[in-house]
């Protein structure tokens, strides 16, 4: 499951990247999250701003079900709150 999750956050399409960062923070186990925290640490700065708040929004699950990683996360958080979309900046 993780390795088709991590496909699916490196798909050209941004609606299957959405849809798996939603699948990742919502129904991800703690150990999955572990493992996947890189790609979406990425994903927080991709150009569109659709994954970036998907991305945002996956983070902070991810950070709930397993706080250990969340010092991977602290880097994005002064370019995401710097963002000129509004659906980012509520994210």
């Amino acid at each position: 499951v993780t390795n088709s999750m991590k496909s699916d956050l490196t798909s050209k399409n941004h609606f299957v990247v959405g849809l798996s960062l939603c699948a990742l923070g919502g129904v991800g186990s703690p150990e999955m999250c572990r493992d996947l925290a890189s790609e979406v640490c990425r994903l927080l700065n991709s150009q569109s701003s659709y994954v970036r708040k998907k991305a945002c929004l996956a983070s902070v699950r991810i950070v709930k079900k397993a706080p250990d990683v969340t010092e991977q996360f602290l880097g994005a958080v002064p370019s995401l709150l710097n963002d000129r979309h509004h659906g980012v900046l509520i994210a």
